[in-house]
């Protein structure tokens, strides 16, 4: 989704009316960066997964689960791990989790994405 660094996301009641402004933009950009680096050989390819992770409460007693609005609780505890690396998202229920390190062009790499995501 992308990183929230500084201000909040609007409401979509307010946001939605920028849709089209931003999906134009988001694929001139796309185009943009498509161009300037479509001949570059001498760089390795780089690639990584990101997950979208909901924090969630469980109430044993009452048998239920609820979203835990605590993400600006939990995200200083996360820093300390060096891998993964955890960022806040759009809602206060969320965390993005990326690996620590870029994968590469190497088949071992792909073969290793399952087992990192599961920890």
């Amino acid at each position: 989704m992308g990183l929230i660094v500084d201000g909040t996301a609007l409401p979509w009641d307010k946001g939605k009316g920028f849709a089209g402004h931003i999906k134009d933009h988001g694929i001139t950009q796309l185009l943009n960066i498509w161009r300037t680096s479509k001949d570059r050989r001498s760089l390795p390819f780089k690639w990584g997964e990101e997950i979208e992770c909901m924090v969630i409460a469980f109430n044993d007693q009452e048998k239920n689960a609820k979203l835990a609005l605590c993400q600006e609780e939990l995200l200083p505890r996360l820093k300390d791990q060096t891998m993964p690396s955890f960022q806040s998202e759009y809602g206060r229920y969320m965390i993005e989790s990326t690996p620590g390190i870029p994968y590469g062009d190497v088949i071992s790499d792909l073969l290793i994405v399952e087992e990192n995501m599961r920890q």
